[in-house]
């Protein structure tokens, strides 16, 4: 046998694994090992590419509505009808 860490969703014997990003260690037969390896299940995932921060264009800036500062726009507020 085999102790090999699954990183992907996976079933095994009987029961469904749902792994963390430090994956789950199973132990399998060498036969088992081979497979999961093929199928990718004891790939690690790549950690998450950083994402650079937006560079704030002042030209849209300008000709962007304020927002109050929950954030969401305020609703216009209806005219009322005379009453009469």
């Amino acid at each position: 046998m085999k102790k090999v860490t699954v990183y992907k969703p996976h079933t095994h014997a009987g029961k469904k694994l749902r792994p963390g990003p430090d994956g789950i260690e199973i132990e399998v037969s060498e036969q088992d090992a081979t497979f999961l390896k093929d199928a990718g299940v004891l790939d690690k995932p790549a950690p998450p590419e950083s994402v650079p921060e937006p560079v704030a264009d002042s030209a849209a800036a300008a000709r962007s509505p304020e927002l109050p500062s929950s954030g969401i726009p305020s609703r216009p507020q209806l005219a009322t009808r005379p009453q009469g």
